[in-house]
């Protein structure tokens, strides 16, 4: 009896431990929502959450051949410090331009994510397009330079595009 209590117990431990994250963002497709959850509840916190640190650059580097990472981590540290300084105005802005257009995000659905992971070496990539509807409008918002690490984050930042009619 001992031996199946023990047996019970390991087992539980192995399950805690092999738990998926609730923080860890498995595709694009979840960033996106993730970023448009943020946009409709005027979340910035939320939204500079999403944005990829130095730890996430120094992971993204690690399987990279040491000239690679050498190259490759000041250019990722050099984007991380941009979206993470320019992300109040980049947030404020794309909010302000929705509304512009006479758009209330809470009253907006996504129609559909695209998105094109790009491979350079161990680094996937990608830039990711919500296509989001309001009443009769309808509307992107992209979020740039997708980055995956330990989790997909951003490197770059969110625009919102309208069609002219």
């Amino acid at each position: 009896m001992r031996h199946f209590s023990l047996m019970i117990l390991f087992f539980c431990a192995i399950s805690s431990l092999s738990a998926q994250n609730p923080h860890v963002i498995e595709s694009p497709k979840e960033l996106g929502k993730r970023v448009f959850s943020a946009l409709q509840n005027y979340d910035l916190s939320l939204y500079q959450q999403l944005i990829a640190l130095d730890t996430d650059c120094e992971y993204i580097t690690e399987n990279l051949s040491e000239a690679d990472s050498i190259e490759m981590l000041p250019i990722l540290l050099q984007k991380s410090e941009r979206a993470n300084e320019d992300s109040e105005l980049i947030f404020s802005n794309t909010i302000d331009e929705i509304y512009m257009h006479e758009i209330d995000l809470l009253q907006t659905s996504i129609i559909q994510i695209r998105y094109t992971i790009k491979s350079n070496e161990a680094v996937e990539t990608t830039d990711i397009h919500l296509v989001l509807r309001y009443m009769n409008k309808t509307f992107k918002i992209i979020v740039e330079d997708c980055v995956k690490s330990s989790s997909w984050l951003i490197l770059g930042g969110v625009i919102a595009e309208f069609e002219e009619n």
